[in-house]
This record gives C-alpha cells, sequence and structure tokens, in this order.
C-alpha cells in the first residue's frame, strides 16, 4: 500500500472520528459505538498490509485522529460519570422508599 493509499485511509478514519465526536457532543452514544466499529474494521482492513513509509503527513494524520479521540473519550467519560452517579442517587431514593413503605 503506497503512502498515498495510506493517507486516504487515515482521511476515512480521521472524518468517522469528526462524527464519532459530533454524536458524542449529542450525547448519541449508539451511533458513536457503531462508528467506532466502522472506523476499527476500516483501519484493520486498510492498514494491516501496509507498507507505511515515514511521513510526516501521515504522522500528523494520525496526531489529528488521536487528538481528535481523546476530545471524545473525555465526552464519554464525563457521560459514563454522570449516568454513574445518577444510578447511585436511583439507588439511594429506592432504599429510602421501600424505608418508608415499610414502616
Amino acid at each position: 500500500m503506497t503512502p498515498a493509499e495510506v493517507n486516504v485511509i487515515l482521511n476515512e478514519a480521521l472524518e468517522i472520528t469528526r462524527q464519532m465526536l459530533a454524536f458524542a457532543r449529542e450525547e448519541n452514544w449508539a451511533e458513536v459505538a457503531r462508528l467506532e466499529g466502522e472506523r476499527q474494521q476500516s483501519l484493520m482492513d486498510g492498514l494491516s498490509n501496509a507498507d507505511i513509509e515515514k511521513s510526516e503527513e501521515i504522522g500528523k494524520k494520525v496526531q489529528q485522529i488521536i487528538q481528535v479521540d481523546q476530545e471524545m473519550q473525555q465526552l464519554v467519560t464525563a457521560a459514563r460519570d454522570d449516568l454513574r452517579d445518577q444510578i447511585i442517587q436511583l439507588n439511594k431514593d429506592k432504599g429510602a422508599i421501600k424505608a418508608y413503605e415499610s414502616r
């Protein structure tokens, strides 16, 4: 695989990553997960047999993907933590209701 072909695959992966970030901002986790699978498969299929030469352009694309992915991971972590807090509060509320009903 030529560096130009690798660059095309990385551009596609970067676009998918940006779409994932947009869906993460909207808290549309189903689409984030769907696109993650698509991105992973594309990268595995496209780059598994690639003869990647050292290329500044390819390195920059990979860094862009990582940067956008890190921003998305922050959103995912915040959403996960918020969901955990909601579950904890729900369990506390359920306990209080049971205690009240058992009087």
